[in-house]
């Protein structure tokens, strides 16, 4: 089938934000690794490995449990309608 143990166990996180700027500049921005570094909550570094691969750590508190993880984070799509 093509898939790897890897990424058939791999957190994925998706979801949609409406943004009060055109699509391009918004595109632009998140292809930015400090603009990209703010608009993640409790993100620690940001390390590009290629146009569409970025390495993340990120501190989680949720209540009393607070982690630190690490992971990829892969640009697929911009849905520019």
């Amino acid at each position: 089938m093509g898939f790897s143990i890897k990424r058939l166990y791999a957190m994925q996180m998706t979801g949609q934000h409406r943004i009060q700027a055109s699509r391009e500049s918004s595109w632009a921005a998140l292809n930015e690794r400090n603009a990209l570094h703010q608009a993640i909550s409790g993100c620690g570094n940001i390390d590009k490995l290629s146009d569409t691969e970025l390495k993340a750590k990120i501190k989680v508190v949720v209540g009393p449990v607070a982690m630190k993880l690490a992971g990829l984070l892969a640009v697929t799509t911009c849905l520019l309608r």
